[in-house]
């Protein structure tokens, strides 16, 4: 006859379930905030869109760059 192989499980104490569940969530909140930042980055408006904006609003002004430079630097 075969020996019949019984499964031990492992007990563990309520306080090493609740220790383990906290590892797993500060792991996934990590994670998380790493996805909100690469979320975050393709969101915000890259230089070329802003330079872009910034030359649809010079044009509207009518005035030239170098009057809108000479503005600036005073």
């Amino acid at each position: 006859m075969e020996e019949t192989k019984k499964r031990t499980r492992n007990v563990r104490t309520k306080e090493e379930r609740v220790a383990a569940l906290d590892e797993k969530i500060a792991y996934h909140t990590k994670c998380i905030a790493t996805l909100k930042k690469k979320k975050d980055e393709l969101l915000k408006p890259s230089s070329k869109e802003t330079y872009k904006e910034l030359m649809k609003a010079i044009k509207a002004s009518g005035k030239t760059p170098d009057e809108i430079l000479k503005m600036i630097k005073g």
